[in-house]
């Protein structure tokens, strides 16, 4: 099952989960005694939750550039860092060439695992 730090996180102090790995670059600090996908011996197997903003295409770029800077502003606040920490997310604002790139390389990433588990396809 993958879920989730933030909703996994509380089940597994309780003992009621055992964790086998978290998808994230580094060890959380939420589940610090588990270890990364990449530890636990799957190579590439860095997926970390994460949120984004996209806007429809044909926003004028003044528009996404302020959606941009007042975004980036508000994850560098000391109290939304923390709030984005609790839920097993590490704060950061990638935008423009970076997010789409993270984007197309977690595309990448689920289809590859959809055919590696056989996923059937409809």
């Amino acid at each position: 099952m993958f879920d989730s730090i933030s909703n996994a996180a509380p089940q597994v102090r309780a003992g009621k989960l055992k964790a086998l790995a978290v998808l994230t670059p580094a060890r959380t600090p939420l589940l610090p005694g588990v270890p990364t996908g990449i530890e636990a011996g799957f190579p590439g197997l860095d997926f970390p939750a994460w949120l984004g903003v996209f806007a429809p295409a044909g926003t004028p770029k003044e528009v996404t550039d302020r959606l941009t800077a007042t975004l980036q502003t508000a994850v560098a606040q000391p109290e939304v860092a923390e709030k984005l920490m609790q839920s097993g997310i590490t704060p950061a604002f990638p935008a423009g060439d970076a997010f789409r790139a993270k984007l197309a390389a977690d595309q990448k990433l689920v289809a590859d695992l959809v055919k590696v588990a056989n996923v059937p396809q409809q």
